[in-house]
């Protein structure tokens, strides 16, 4: 049986190269993925971005509604996953990274971290800088940059996988200095 972390990433990963709707020149922020999480269907019709959205799906595929936030809201993630004494400054394999002021300003799931990157699969994004997003994509960020705000751990059953030396040894944790997911 795969570990809830394994069925994360083996769904995110399946989902990278995703393209949401484009029209007349633009793409459209109109995913699949709304339709697909209870209460959110609002999102894709009113032409949101959705990364966090996208994250809530993951989640819900996986059947691990509960271990990670509901929402199209970045900043509502961060506040979740602090809430519930899961935030963390360093990266684990499954953690949903936040980035930007806050937090609050884009969201994905980390898939593999060394000592100076972290790995993320990303939705409502782009591989061009641009601030315009338009799909699932595997980004890779310094992990010291400004841009990466903090972790949102899940509560796995198994235990995560964690950067963060303070967790070694620890119930729930399993501490590596570098991981990446199963391939």
């Amino acid at each position: 049986m795969a570990s809830q972390a394994a069925k994360v990433l083996s769904i995110v990963k399946d989902e990278v190269g995703y393209r949401e709707s484009y029209e007349n020149g633009h793409w459209t922020n109109h995913e699949k993925y709304a339709a697909q999480v209870p209460g959110m269907v609002w999102v894709s019709t009113g032409g949101y971005p959705w990364c966090a959205l996208f994250v809530s799906w993951v989640a819900q595929k996986a059947g691990l509604a509960g271990l990670f936030p509901r929402s199209a809201a970045c900043s509502y993630g961060v506040d979740w996953f602090k809430n519930r004494g899961r935030w963390n400054e360093f990266p684990a394999i499954g953690a949903q990274v936040f980035f930007g002021k806050n937090g609050g300003q884009h969201t994905g799931v980390v898939v593999a971290y060394d000592a100076t990157t972290v790995t993320c699969v990303e939705g409502n994004t782009n591989n061009s800088n641009s601030a315009e997003g338009n799909g699932v994509y595997r980004l890779v960020h310094k992990r010291k940059d400004a841009w990466v705000y903090g972790y949102g751990y899940p509560k796995f059953t198994e235990g995560i996988t964690t950067a963060d030396p303070s967790k070694k040894d620890k119930a729930g944790y399993h501490y590596a200095a570098s991981a990446s997911a199963p391939k």
